[in-house]
């Protein structure tokens, strides 16, 4: 299971936001590029980012902070927020990103999924986010009446390089991660699953990492680290411990 460190975008800052809400942003760190730097520096080869600007607005923002961030790092990085077109995945990937998150625009037109999937194979992850299994879009500012399972396993057929499960009640809370939820997500999709949501301790990894969720290959962790309640590389070792 890969630790993957997250990097939320808000008017060009890193943020974490409690439960998504944008009224509770705590900022830390105005510099994108040197926080990626850092992470990498920690063992990281994967980097998750998030555009809360274009998540919310529905168009994609953050573009200068994620050019800088592509530039400071040579792992890879994964970027979603505000995806709802061939267009904004596609100029993503051209930017030198590594894979495209797509979420809010699934929902929308599942045949963007489809065509994008096809055309960049092992490069689209779905983003299936949700608030007490319901699909939450746009930011998270709306819940539709999509079942977030059965929604994930309606791409199963897809070459997509995988699913992240964000328990939006858990996120940015400290609270631990919803295990039951993700093992349910496991068992509905055939592709590698991505947890999120909660993490606030080493021993929260070890719970996820040991909890036999089908297909689990990483979790994002945001808060936990940005808080200092472990480091990176304590993070990645607790990890390749128990398993």
């Amino acid at each position: 299971m890969r630790v993957i460190p997250a990097i939320d975008l808000l008017g060009g800052r890193c943020v974490r936001l409690f439960k998504g809400d944008y009224a509770m942003e705590k900022v830390y760190d105005d510099d994108p590029a040197s926080r990626a730097r850092f992470w990498e520096e920690g063992g990281a080869d994967l980097i998750h980012v998030v555009d809360l600007d274009g998540a919310r607005d529905g168009f994609r923002k953050n573009m200068n902070s994620i050019i800088s961030i592509r530039r400071a790092v040579s792992c890879r990085i994964e970027v979603g927020g505000g995806v709802r077109s061939l267009e904004d995945a596609r100029a993503r990937l051209d930017e030198g990103i590594d894979m495209v998150v797509i979420g809010t625009g699934a929902q929308r037109n599942k045949l963007l999924v489809e065509s994008l999937a096809n055309l960049y194979p092992g490069r689209i992850i779905l983003g299936a986010d949700a608030k007490k299994d319901r699909l939450a879009v746009e930011g998270w500012q709306s819940v539709s009446a999509d079942n977030v399972y059965s929604f994930a396993a309606s791409f199963n057929t897809l070459p997509l390089a995988g699913v992240i499960y964000t328990d939006v009640d858990t996120d940015g809370t400290l609270s631990g991660p919803n295990i039951p939820a993700q093992r349910t997500m496991g068992e509905s999709i055939s592709c590698p699953l991505i947890a999120s949501g909660g993490i606030s301790s080493l021993n929260d990894l070890r719970a996820l990492a040991t909890a036999g969720i089908p297909h689990l290959a990483g979790v994002i962790v945001g808060t936990a680290l940005y808080e200092g309640r472990f480091s990176l590389p304590e993070a990645i070792q607790a990890v390749r411990d128990a398993c």
